[in-house]
């Protein structure tokens, strides 16, 4: 009698052994503590990079676009309909028929885009992408946008 109670409190602690080493492996495996920081990320990183560089591409096409149709604006003030877009005025009829040159210079233009873009590509990025997971913590350093 005395010998099955030992059997049966080997066994439990053999089945407790096992269920700890496999509970181990896929901790581990989740939270990739025996990997190198560089490689656990790396997936996830990848993963990050595409999807801005997606968003970023989809963006500035459209909004490059966008932009020299309407005129060097995304909000025409001053504006004419031509072909489904409302292009800005970039001069002024003056009295003695002349006209009074109203273009944007390429400092503005460049504020505007880099504005746009930087607002367009903070929302597009999925934010799942961002959250904690598996045990790191993410954090977004500010976006720098600018065009050479």
């Amino acid at each position: 009698m005395h010998k099955r109670g030992q059997v049966t409190i080997f066994m439990i602690l053999g089945i407790i052994i096992v269920f700890a080493f496999a509970l181990l492996y896929f901790l581990n495996d989740y939270y990739g503590w025996t990997l190198a920081p560089g490689e656990f990320l790396e997936e996830p990183v990848l993963a990050l990079q595409e999807n801005v560089r997606e968003c970023v591409d989809t963006v500035v096409t459209e909004d490059l676009r966008l932009f020299g149709l309407q005129g060097g604006s995304f909000v025409p003030v001053h504006s004419f309909a031509y072909q489904g877009h409302d292009v800005t005025f970039l001069c002024s009829a003056l009295e003695d028929g002349g006209c009074m040159n109203k273009m944007f210079s390429l400092d503005h233009a460049t504020l505007v885009l880099e504005e746009r873009v930087h607002d367009r590509v903070t929302d597009c990025i999925d934010p799942s992408f961002v959250e904690s997971k598996r045990g790191y913590v993410v954090t977004k350093a500010p976006l720098d946008v600018s065009f050479d």
